[in-house]
């Protein structure tokens, strides 16, 4: 009889076992498919030119570690106190979107430069990479600031939107020359945004937390990374003090606010500032010139001139 249970007992750990282990490959066969259909894609949107915005710039080509080759756009001003390097956000954006932006800082005395991250815009690569591999590009645009005489005494503003905003804080944490950071509507991680996504959708919270072992498998194998070490909720405790501002919207739809809170609890720096504003405006303006917007405009403009 007690030999029969130990056979019980047995059979239903084992039961139990490949149940867990056809479970995780069903949830990493679905995880590829989200991710997969979330990151291979090529985006060009063609918003506007800089002669939209009268200014006078220059299209420059870099190349990063990973031989991507990286478009971006140059407003030099001639009276320059320093560099902003513009980033946009994912799917419906590109380095063209934000030549409002462009204008905006320019107009405050700032060189701009907006970038066409991978897989986005003029810009080599079939994928993009919610943040992780977009460091090496924004890296390649810091080596060419600090290449160049006419930028390499000046300071480097990370000024990020979304994915950008995300892709800032990464790129922080690796670089020496990063001297601030705008971060507008971040995500803590692209794990935190699918979770989110799921709950939304109905998903029992329960399988949810089932599911992120098969997403951070997928990131792995997908990027070459380490989903958790490399993400914006690691790096932003590793920003060794530089001045960082995080603007969120209160009911933003897309990206919920307490993953900008934890990322400002988290910030490693004493000179960090968060700015909630009333509304859903996932980009907190729509756009960014109109009189309607100068109360953004006033407090970016009280960032900058602060840290500078």
């Amino acid at each position: 009889m007690k030999r029969k249970r130990i056979l019980i007992y047995k059979i239903v750990a084992a039961i139990f076992l490949l149940s867990i282990v056809i479970t995780f490959i069903v949830n990493t066969v679905i995880a590829n498919d989200v991710i997969s259909e979330m990151s291979d894609v090529r985006v060009e949107i063609n918003d506007a030119t800089l002669d939209d915005f009268h200014l006078l710039g220059e299209q420059i080509n870099v190349l990063t570690k990973d031989d991507l080759n990286i478009n971006a756009y140059v407003v030099p001003n001639e009276n320059s106190i320093g560099n902003i390097v513009l980033l946009h956000g994912m799917h419906g954006m590109d380095a063209t979107s934000l030549f409002d932006y462009a204008k905006f800082v320019y107009d405050l005395g700032f060189t701009a430069i907006s970038v066409d991250m991978r897989a986005h815009g003029k810009s080599e690569g079939k994928q993009l990479s919610f943040g992780y591999q977009e460091v090496n590009d924004v890296l390649a645009v810091i080596k060419f600031l600090k290449e160049d005489e006419r930028f390499n005494n000046q300071s480097v503003i990370l000024y990020g939107i979304s994915m950008g905003a995300s892709t800032a804080i990464n790129t922080a944490a690796v670089s020496e020359e990063v001297n601030g950071i705008i971060a507008v509507s971040p995500f803590l991680s692209i794990q935190n945004q699918v979770s989110d996504y799921m709950l939304r959708d109905g998903f029992p919270k329960a399988f949810v937390n089932l599911f992120q072992p098969s997403v951070n498998l997928v990131l792995s194998q997908k990027f070459g990374v380490s989903p958790v070490k490399e993400s914006p909720k690691t790096n932003v405790t590793n920003l060794n003090d530089i001045p960082l501002l995080i603007i969120h919207s209160k009911d933003d739809a897309q990206t919920a606010l307490y993953q900008a809170e934890i990322l400002y609890d988290l910030a490693s720096t004493n000179q960090k500032e968060i700015w909630i504003v009333d509304g859903d405006e996932h980009l907190i303006v729509e756009d960014v010139l109109n009189e309607e917007s100068e109360f953004y405009r006033e407090r970016i403009r009280e960032f900058l001139y602060e840290i500078h």
